[in-house]
């Protein structure tokens, strides 16, 4: 997901709400790879967010002069984002699924901006999708913590992620933000098991489709079939 902030955040900048929180859920992915204590992504840049900006900074970068602030397209921001990337590059082997692999390499990459096995929202009208094509838009909440908790997902994190369904494109993409959920991510075994939920409900769907029409055709032939005796 690409992440872009539109002004600064930080001490005495415009902190303009979506900038603070991109920067406390990029802050929390650093501290959480510390194990320190993360922030409350809320858009508010109080003492506390300025506080864990400044000691990046210092300890972190190692900079001679932190400046407690974060802008588009300054080096604290550069680095924050690499640290996500690196999060979500960590090597793990595809398990691929026994049928539908066509259509599970189309929708997604291991690594990098496709990286599949983090929630994302790939187009405008897609919704929140976790793995190879398990779009949630579509999907009620009670279900969505049915099948991730099936495939292993903590009913913890179910439960916060089922919050997103029914969202898509850019609301979806802000429900990771204000979630904190830039570095949740989902085994290689787990995807494989998801992905097979979603191919086998389409399956069934086709399935059911087909056999609306061949009985609608067999209804149609049988009415001209009448109208021709």
């Amino acid at each position: 997901m690409k992440l872009r902030l539109a002004g600064s955040a930080g001490s005495g900048k415009t902190n303009h709400k979506k900038d603070v929180k991109i920067v406390q859920a990029l802050l929390n992915v650093h501290s959480r790879q510390e194990c320190r204590l993360e922030l409350k992504v809320d858009g508010d840049c109080g003492d506390n967010t300025n506080t864990m900006i400044y000691e990046f900074q210092q300890y972190y970068l190692k900079m001679p002069k932190p400046d407690g602030w974060v802008g588009p397209n300054g080096g604290t921001f550069r680095e924050l984002r690499a640290i996500l990337k690196t999060v979500l590059k960590i090597p793990s082997a595809v398990i691929k699924p026994c049928k539908g692999i066509v259509t599970f390499n189309a929708e997604g990459h291991e690594g990098g901006f496709y990286h599949s096995r983090v929630l994302h929202a790939p187009g405008p009208w897609s919704g929140l999708t976790l793995g190879r094509g398990y779009d949630m838009k579509e999907k009620s909440a009670g279900k969505i913590i049915r099948e991730l908790t099936q495939v292993g997902v903590s009913t913890k994190d179910a439960q916060k992620i089922s919050k997103g369904h029914g969202l898509k494109g850019e609301r979806a993409r802000q429900f990771i933000i204000d979630n904190d959920l830039l570095d949740f991510s989902i085994t290689p075994l787990q995807q494989k098991k998801l992905f097979l939920i979603s191919y086998e409900e389409k399956e069934e769907y086709i399935g059911e489709v087909y056999a609306r029409n061949i009985a609608s055709r067999k209804k149609l032939q049988n009415g001209l079939n009448l109208m021709l005796v």
